[in-house]
């Protein structure tokens, strides 16, 4: 969500001025007059959260610029240092010392939420104005809601009508034949199996819940009782603060639990109607999703998964999620892990509410230090890594150890990367430290042996020691025998074998290339180059078998089908330590190093008869100088993948990388794109048109196909795939693009089978050439993410069905 210059020019003269903050207004809000009594508390939290969120705002904006020069203004470099592992902290990424275009991605992102939140609640205007589902903005006067406890929600039979010329609730759009009747507000439904005159959201430690589809926030009774309104609000929290305050204690009030809503309005909401703020499923020190539960005995128990889990399996089990709720799960969720990546790291903690709200509570109290866990303490520490102070103090005493990098000042040079690894001072985390552990050099080692040893590799900063990527040495001799060598002439091509006593020799040619096939053909084979932070930016170089597709599967790499390079995880099994890991080795090389003949007869077959996988992104960019041409001219299918960090990193540069001149000879090729942005029309038309330009310009392409994530696929392809008026699936999770199309896309049209790789049967016997689109994820076309009108519903994939508006 982006904000024109003149709103955040206004939100701007508000922030680190002389002037006053303006107090909040009720206006953008349509106050439910079960609030009535409670106005004055609703208006001082929503003023207070504009005090919030403009701290916020103020400090991000403060460090996406360069950092100040603690030599010449050592009181704003510390400041800038305070923020910076702040952010590092609530989020979970690293800014560098000279942010540039790529680095302000999440900052920007976090700096537009708050800067809506301190433009608009002064106002007398909301932001959407009327809310954003579009069938409750055109109701008169319409506003997005705030009601107070939920006695505000009427039981209406399925024969009535709730409103004047609203129709029956059985005649309502979602209604089902199994309903009775509905929950009924201001136009919003909430269908029911059985009568009940409670919503049922109040329950547990729940003090409030929002509506991305209604437009609504729900002040539950517990937050609106006389104890917790006297709770400590930010304000007097701020005033009362003092060295080993902890923050927690300033958390949970009725100021903040409404500010927590407020963070997931002011994220927006996605063309689903679903929050692009969330409450995440907490995580624990591996990684691993938190789910909630109680035993035979009532007591409460803490189930953990890998993944998240669907309702369908958590229901029976009586388990809910765990959200990343306070200082300690925020920081779990915002740190990235080694074996588990998926469920915590920035794109999960800069899209948390509670992280959101937390990070504007720390800048807030702008003169305490709350990297300890949440506890106040001066800036001396900080000071000390900065160098402005001698240090005092044991490496123990570290808060952030052992699941932090240590911090020290960003450097303006490039320096190494960390080791952080489980034997150093650090830990696999975000910050560039000053690396002072035995042992340790400026120079980037190179990994001289093809094969890399069996070990954790944790990604470095590649781009920095490109020119140690390892190549080969130059051979003292050519390794290709006369009449193999892309050089030699017709008469040097026909050689009389020297080696007609071996029997396999005396096998015909022809036999020979078909065992040779079936020996080592006909699998999907990962090159992989990786630079590893330990020892410091070292590159490794190592092949092995794939094991996530069975060789010879057939079909698409789609959802409901075959799983797809977004969840390969063969390199962890490789990498692992334990001897014992299952991987499988290509298992080609003494067959190589047998003979020379055997060589030149063999590494044809190596590169021409299997899918030859690039995932890291330093082997595809620089796969012209690390393959031999005429190696590279042998492969005929290949995957990639590719995980732009924003919109510009997946454009002509990418797409360049795939052009006719490196693989010239390619009639597959599959694109596995991951990134965490949503569809917009600007990017998606750019990608559209690169594919168009790549299919065009290879004629031979057989199966041309790109991967991408789950949520920007629905944006695009739910029109085609989706049933009418229902979220599920009315066909495959597959788009044919015509190169030469003039409008939209194709979906396959049941009962016609699944076509791929070829275009759908129903355009007929000569469509021309195209390029599929799919859907990069592993979840069953029965599971859906979760779009809860009112958001208390668990991240992840579940099967879905419950509450709907109409």
């Amino acid at each position: 969500m982006r904000f024109s210059t003149l709103s955040l020019a206004v939100a701007s003269l508000w922030s680190g001025s002389a002037l006053a903050l303006p107090d909040a207004s009720l206006e953008p809000w349509d106050i439910h007059s079960s609030c009535d009594a409670y106005k004055a508390d609703i208006k001082d939290a929503l003023t207070q959260s504009i005090e919030l969120a403009d701290a916020a705002k103020s400090s991000l904006e403060f460090v996406m610029n360069r950092m100040p020069d603690q030599r010449t203004d050592p009181d704003e470099a510390v400041k800038w240092q305070r923020i910076a592992t702040h952010v590092q902290m609530a989020f979970g990424y690293k800014i560098p010392a000279k942010p540039g275009p790529g680095d302000r991605r999440y900052t920007e992102r976090l700096r537009d939420l708050y800067a809506s939140a301190v433009n608009v609640l002064p106002s007398n205007k909301n932001s959407p104005e009327k809310g954003n589902n579009p069938t409750l903005a055109a109701r008169p006067n319409a506003k997005p809601v705030i009601i107070c406890g939920e006695s505000a929600w009427q039981w209406v039979d399925a024969d009535d009508e709730p409103e004047p010329g609203m129709g029956k609730v059985k005649d309502q759009r979602n209604f089902k034949q199994d309903y009775v009747g509905a929950l009924y507000f201001q136009g919003r439904f909430s269908f029911r199996r059985t009568q009940t005159n409670t919503f049922g959201v109040c329950f547990g430690n729940r003090k409030a819940v929002i509506s991305a589809h209604d437009d609504l926030i729900m002040i539950c009774d517990d937050m609106l009782s006389d104890a917790f309104r006297a709770r400590t609000s930010p304000r007097d929290f701020k005033a009362s603060v003092s060295s080993g305050t902890e923050l927690k204690d300033g958390l949970i009030s009725f100021h903040t639990q409404l500010w927590h809503e407020l963070c997931h309005w002011f994220g927006g909401v996605t063309p689903q109607l679903e929050h692009n703020i969330q409450d995440h499923i907490a995580v624990d020190k591996n990684g691993q999703v938190m789910y909630q539960g109680k035993d035979a005995s009532g007591n409460k128990i803490i189930r953990k998964y890998d993944s998240p889990q669907p309702q369908s399996y958590l229901g029976p089990r009586g388990l809910r999620k765990q959200g990343a709720y306070g200082i300690e799960l925020m920081m779990e969720l915002a740190m990235t892990r080694k074996r588990i990546t998926g469920n915590s790291g920035p794109d999960k903690a800069t899209t948390n509410a509670d992280s959101i709200m937390i990070f504007s509570m720390m800048m807030y109290n702008d003169q305490w230090d709350w990297t300890a866990w949440g506890k106040a303490r001066d800036f001396t520490r900080l000071k000390q890594k900065m160098g402005l102070n001698p240090m005092t103090y044991s490496p123990l005493e570290e808060p952030l150890s052992p699941h932090w990098c240590t911090y020290s000042p960003t450097p303006v040079d490039d320096r190494p990367s960390p080791d952080c690894s489980p034997t150093s001072p650090a830990s696999p985390g975000y910050s560039i430290t000053t690396p002072t552990y035995e042992g340790y050099s400026p120079v980037s080692p190179v990994h001289q042996s093809i094969e890399a040893p069996r070990k954790e590799i944790f990604a470095s900063n590649w781009k920095d020691y490109v020119e140690n990527i390892p190549r080969l040495p130059p051979r003292p001799r050519a390794l290709t025998p006369n009449g193999f060598r892309e050089n030699d002439t017709q008469q040097q091509r026909h050689v009389t074998s020297t080696l007609q006593k071996s029997s396999w020799f005396k096998i015909p040619a022809n036999l020979r290339r078909d065992i040779l096939v079936l020996a080592f053909g006909g699998r999907r084979l990962h090159m992989c180059l990786k630079c590893d932070v330990h020892p410091p930016n070292t590159w490794y170089s190592y092949g092995m078998a794939c094991r996530h597709v069975p060789a010879g599967e057939k079909g698409p790499m789609t959802r409901g089908l075959l799983q797809g390079p977004w969840s390969d995880e063969c390199d962890l099994l490789y990498r692992n330590p334990d001897p014992e890991a299952d991987f499988e080795s290509v298992g080609v090389m003494g067959w190589l190093l047998s003979c020379r003949q055997n060589y030149a007869e063999t590494i044809d077959i190596l590169y021409s008869k299997n899918t030859i996988l690039m995932y890291d992104e330093p082997l595809l960019t620089y796969a012209d100088q690390l393959i031999l041409p005429h190696r590279a001219s042998l492969i005929t299918s290949l995957e990639v993948k590719w995980q732009p960090e924003s919109a510009e990193d997946f454009g002509e540069a990418f797409f360049n990388l795939l052009q006719q001149p490196r693989f010239p000879n390619l009639n597959r090729l599959y694109i596995s794109a991951q990134f965490i942005w949503r569809y917009h029309s600007s990017w998606f038309d750019k990608m559209c048109s690169h594919m168009d330009n790549l299919v065009k310009s290879r004629p031979d392409l057989t199966e041309c196909a790109i991967a991408i994530p789950h949520q920007a696929f629905d944006d695009v392809a739910s029109e085609y795939v989706q049933k009418k008026d229902s979220w599920k699936r009315g066909t495959y999770s597959e788009l044919w693009y015509s190169v030469d199309r003039t409008g939209g896309p194709e979906a396959i049209r049941l009962p016609y089978v699944n076509s791929y790789p070829h275009p759908p049967f129903h355009l007929g016997p000569n469509p021309g050439a195209g390029w599929w689109l799919l859907e990069g994820t592993d979840a069953p076309l029965s599971w859906r993410w979760p779009s809860s009108p009112l958001y208390y519903g668990s991240p992840g994939w579940e099967d879905w069905e419950g509450y709907r508006s109409n």
